[in-house]
């Protein structure tokens, strides 16, 4: 049971609960409403004080180009023609299996750090999907040569220092 924690729910009435409180069981929210109103039904086997700390639903990376982080900072001075020009050639050079994994596996680091449980990938290589799989980001619309792939769909609780 997470208690004493700022819930914003995203229900039709978009509810924010000050002082809240989420059940869990297993993998799934069995609960969730006001600190003083957990229903006696749920005795829970942990309780974990989360005063201070808001729980939020996942956020949605709808557009990237996950391996281009490694290309970060590169001619990011330069108005977009100039910079598609250079990265391009860039991204043609470098681009290979290993370097798209690599860049996957940053970019999904950061996603779960920031709070991202879903998200799209514009590149077509099928490294990054293991690194999906593994760290439970769910792909929002992910094309491989044409055909719909799918992957985990639960929900990352991988904490990143």
């Amino acid at each position: 049971l997470l208690e004493h924690v700022t819930l914003i729910t995203m229900d039709g009435k978009r509810q924010v609960i000050q002082d809240g409180a989420l059940a869990i069981r297993g993998e799934k929210i069995a609960w969730l409403g006001e600190t003083a109103s957990v229903p006696a039904a749920f005795a829970p086997t942990r309780r974990v004080d989360l005063s201070g700390k808001v729980v939020a639903p996942g956020m949605v990376n709808a557009h990237g180009h996950m391996a281009m982080t490694l290309f970060r900072g590169l001619v990011d001075d330069r108005p977009l023609e100039a910079w598609l020009e250079t990265i391009w050639k860039v991204e043609g050079k470098y681009t290979s299996p290993e370097n798209v994994a690599a860049g996957a596996r940053l970019a999904i680091a950061e996603m779960i750090r920031g709070g991202t449980t879903c998200a799209a990938d514009m590149y077509w290589q099928p490294a990054p999907l293991l690194w999906w799989r593994q760290h439970h980001i769910r792909p929002l619309s992910l094309a491989a040569h044409g055909r719909p792939v799918r992957a985990s769909t639960s929900v990352s609780r991988r904490k990143l220092a």
